[in-house]
Formats: structure tokens, sequence, C-alpha cells
């Protein structure tokens, strides 16, 4: 039980053991842990575990589609509760959770932007496209829905409009 619990540890999206790794390792590493804010730091290291799979996958031009969505749905599971633990411990130690979000914020922003990086140079089409899907997804994560909506509608307001047809 233990060794096959060990030998999941390492292994990525796809892998026989994985499903092992994520139903079992994972959860008892979570329950593990004593209190909302040790939860909240497993939560982000899972969150920014998927991320790291997924720059794996990527740069062995191995990131499809559904792989990449499952990475993502997993990504955002981790994350959302990373988020919802941090406010539970910002009500009783406000330092605590802002470290845990500054943390959580600028490790997401880098691992969002080392995917895109590696996306854009796979010789992959697919991976490609699904590394700067995911990498955006994290990067936007990392910032926060304020900061994207802000920056969307900037680049928006600033993209050229669509050419007319010409009247005849």
């Amino acid at each position: 039980g233990s060794g096959t619990a060990s030998a999941a540890q390492g292994t990525l999206p796809g892998d026989f053991l994985y499903p092992i790794k994520l139903s079992i390792t994972e959860k008892v590493e979570a329950a593990l842990a004593p209190n909302a804010a040790a939860k909240a730091t497993v939560e982000m290291k899972l969150a920014e575990r998927r991320v790291e799979e997924a720059q794996t996958l990527a740069a062995e031009g191995r990131l499809d589609a559904t792989l990449a969505a499952q990475l993502a749905d997993n990504f955002d599971q981790h994350a959302g509760s990373a988020e919802t633990l941090v406010e539970e411990v910002e009500a009783t130690d406000p330092g605590v959770a802002v470290q845990i979000k500054t943390r959580l914020a600028s490790s997401l922003a880098v691992n969002g932007a080392v995917l895109q990086q590696i996306g854009r140079s796979s010789k992959d089409e697919g991976t490609k496209e699904h590394s700067d899907s995911l990498g955006t997804r994290v990067i936007a994560r990392a910032e926060g829905p304020s900061k994207v909506a802000v920056q969307a509608r900037a680049f928006a307001a600033a993209a050229p409009a669509a050419p007319s047809e010409d009247k005849k």
C-alpha cells in the first residue's frame, strides 16, 4: 500500500498510478494538515503541482486537450480551496493569510508564464494551444478577477477596429 502510494507520487496525468496520487496520497496529505493555514498551504502546493505537471507534459509534447482540461479543473479545485481556506485564516491571523496569498499569487504567475513559454517553443500545435490556454488561466487566477477584467477592457479599447466591408 505505502509503496504504491510512494511510487504514485511522481506520476503524471495519463500514467497508470496517477489516480492513486490524486485520490489517496494527496487526500491524506491534505487531511494531515493540522489547521486552516496548513491546509491552505497544502492546497496551494497541489494547485502548483498541477501546473508543474502541465509544464512537464508540455515540454514532452504530450499536453493534449483532455489532459489540459483535467489539469485545469483540478488546478481550479485546489486553487479555490486554498483561497477559501485563506479567507478563514484571514479572520484570525491576517499576517499569515497575506503571506499565503502572496506566495500563491507569485508562484502561479511565474508557473503560468513558464507554461506559456514552454508551449511557445513546442513544435506541437496542440501543445502550444493548450499550454497557452492553461498558462493564461493560471496567470488570471494569480492576478485576480478584477485585475484581469481591467486588463481585458484596456486591451479591447486599444484593439484596432475590425475592417468594415467596402461599400459599393
